[in-house]
């Protein structure tokens, strides 16, 4: 895997009449201060992992008209604008498609992570929104080999100086006599995932140690919230990502914040759930 860890970016496109533009506003309450800072990386050829444009915004750009951004936007939306800028590591794109009102009554909210990872929430503005989850299959992202019959039940939590991912001794399924899985492990079971697993791991132990965790002080690990939220987002989409591969059944995310078990098939609803108990947070 050589795809180099990069911190988030954020591209909302929205068309604004006959002028395409790609705007991050800073009056936006679900974005941070300086995010009119951001620039748009779309047209660099420099930039190859976010150059690449979703198949529906290269249309769009040229045959849609947009309807604005109106207040009445799930809060479903709106907190993963809100909380997907503070990851640090995971997020490829972010994208806001505005899809012809006259031709199709759906707007869709669509991200990307480096390590393949898709979300997108079909029908933004109404309350009948759906949440789709799923993995890009090509060469260097997506559902990882299955290297084993087994269909593991992970559990996935920080310990400091461990590899944060366990298996669930009260699944019959997982291999007898083993609990916690190395890190050598994941980098075998998980090449496409490992480098941007670590740098997450790394974000809690280096903040476990800066905070004096490790000599109990009994000081949170995190004392910025936007941080500790931006790494428990990044957590929920690595679980996420875990549970749809071949040789996974079940992950169990548990977050200072609460404990999460999430399957294939209720991805959509432990996201709303986790959001909402992010926004409690704020």
């Amino acid at each position: 895997m050589t795809t180099p860890l990069q911190p988030l970016r954020v591209f909302i496109y929205q068309r604004q009449t006959a002028v395409d533009s790609w705007s991050v506003q800073p009056s936006d309450p679900g974005l941070p201060s300086n995010s009119s800072s951001v620039k748009d990386h779309s047209q660099d050829p420099k930039n190859s992992s976010v150059s690449k444009a979703h198949p529906s915004s290269a249309r769009s750009k040229s045959s849609y008209t947009y309807h604005p951004i109106t207040s009445y936007l799930l809060k479903l939306t709106t907190s993963l604008k809100k909380f997907l800028w503070k990851c640090t590591h995971a997020i490829a794109r972010l994208t806001k498609l505005f899809v012809s009102w006259k031709r199709s009554s759906e707007e869709r909210l669509f991200l990307e992570t480096a390590y393949g990872l898709q979300l997108t929430v079909v029908n933004c503005g109404d309350i009948n929104s759906t949440v789709d989850i799923s993995t890009e299959v090509d060469q260097s992202h997506g559902v990882e080999p299955q290297r084993s019959e087994c269909q593991y039940h992970y559990r996935l939590f920080p310990d400091w100086q461990t590899s944060y991912l366990w298996h669930d001794t009260r699944s019959p399924h997982n291999p007898p006599d083993e609990i916690h899985v190395d890190e050598d492990i994941i980098k075998a079971r998980y090449p496409t995932l490992a480098p941007f697993y670590f740098a997450w791991q790394d974000i809690y132990e280096n903040s476990f140690t800066a905070q004096g965790c490790d000599r109990g002080s009994g000081l949170d690990v995190f004392p910025d919230i936007a941080v500790r939220i931006g790494w428990e987002v990044e957590g929920l989409l690595i679980a996420c990502w875990l549970v749809l591969q071949d040789d996974v059944e079940q992950v169990k995310y548990e977050p200072a914040t609460g404990t999460y078990s999430i399957r294939k098939d209720n991805l959509g609803d432990i996201l709303r759930q986790f959001l909402t108990d992010m926004d409690a947070l704020l």
